[in-house]
């Protein structure tokens, strides 16, 4: 059987997603999707400013490790924030 007379299946899915809004135009849905997200990424942006800028400070003045824990918690809060964002948006 040529391959352009392959039946093809297709699952549909059940019920629609639970997240899906109607928009009464494309720009309407583009607002709305950037005043949910732009929040969300400028929070994320800010807190890895901050510790990546304490990491850096750490490291160029040569500052002993004491308290290091406190800058990975920071850095590790940042990525967190960083990887809701990226998903929000994706």
């Amino acid at each position: 059987m040529p391959r352009s007379q392959h039946p093809r299946i297709v699952d549909l899915p059940r019920k629609p997603p639970g997240k899906a809004k109607e928009f009464a135009d494309a720009q309407g849905a583009i607002d709305a999707t950037l005043d949910a997200w732009l929040p969300i990424l400028i929070e994320s942006n800010d807190s890895l400013f901050a510790a990546l800028t304490r990491l850096r400070d750490l490291y160029v003045t040569g500052t002993p490790m004491t308290g290091s824990e406190a800058v990975l918690a920071e850095v590790e809060a940042a990525l967190e924030l960083g990887k809701k964002a990226r998903r929000g948006f994706l």
